[in-house]
């Protein structure tokens, strides 16, 4: 899950209520025209997994909307064109999402509706992702004894059977690794024979509409009435989010100890998952 600060501004048109994009206007997709003859499609270049990581999402969400054509402003404003101008190229080029940064990536495989099509994460991503497991898995004992006195005891007993099988809960915003924690957010990693470990999750976000897989009453929350007027990409982003654009998304993660990583298929049940024997 996507983790961004929770605020708010001006409802943004209903998805459902908005008219249809005209994509008679659409810019034309990637390619270059040859004068000798036709138009002649070329993929656009997709580089390597995680290359731009390292410049930052606000960088890497900019580089991203203009490569697909569109305009920052008129995608973060909700424009039905410039977000159908995303969506189309994404649909058509995958691949070209995964040299962002983690967080960019499943953004825009979740506002374009491609989710884990292409999907790939570099090894130092999966690094990240193994420390951030790692750690969490030194905190577990002290998180249960938290459960145990504070939580809901239904919870705290499905938490507790989840442990039991071996699984770790990570909780990553609050490990100190952000690319991590602002886009797989909190999951379950459950350990393999090998030495590696599985996810299986959805990419969503908790402030959505319920048809989104999140909350009505925290999607029509306004934390704060000004933030409408504010040029903050995260905070325009999130209205998006709040309006009901975008489409979550399941998948599962493998990452090996060295932090390599594969993208395993559609999601299953964990017994169909090779659980690691105590």
């Amino acid at each position: 899950m996507l983790r961004f600060i929770d605020q708010d501004g001006p409802e943004l048109p209903s998805l459902n209520n908005a008219p249809a994009p005209d994509t008679s206007q659409l810019e034309q997709e990637s390619g270059y025209e040859d004068t000798a003859g036709p138009a002649v499609q070329q993929k656009p270049w997709a580089g390597s997994p995680g290359q731009f990581a390292e410049k930052g999402s606000f960088q890497n969400g900019l580089d991203a909307i203009n490569k697909a054509g569109a305009s920052i402003m008129g995608f973060l404003g909700g424009n039905a064109n410039d977000i159908e101008l995303v969506r189309r190229f994404y649909t058509k080029n995958p691949q070209v999402a995964n040299q962002y940064d983690l967080p960019v990536n499943l953004f825009i495989r979740y506002m374009s509706g491609i989710g884990a099509q292409g999907l790939t994460v570099s090894q130092e991503q999966g690094r990240k992702v193994l420390k951030s497991i790692k750690d969490r898995r030194m905190d577990t004992p002290e998180h249960v004894k938290w459960l145990e006195q504070n939580a809901n005891p239904a919870y705290a007993a499905s938490f507790k059977r989840n442990i039991a099988k071996g699984m770790i809960p990570v909780y990553s915003f609050a490990g100190g690794n952000p690319e991590v924690g602002k886009s797989l957010g909190r999951f379950w990693a459950t350990p393999q024979r090998d030495g590696s470990f599985v996810i299986e999750d959805e990419f969503n976000f908790g402030y959505a509409p319920s048809h989104k897989g999140g909350n009505d009453k925290r999607a029509k929350q306004s934390s704060n009435p000004f933030s409408g007027m504010a040029l903050n990409p995260m905070e325009q982003a999130q209205r998006l989010v709040r309006s009901g654009h975008g489409t979550p998304f399941k998948y599962r993660l493998k990452v090996y100890p060295d932090g390599r990583t594969e993208i395993l298929g559609a999601p299953n049940a964990l017994s169909a998952l090779q659980l690691k024997t105590k």
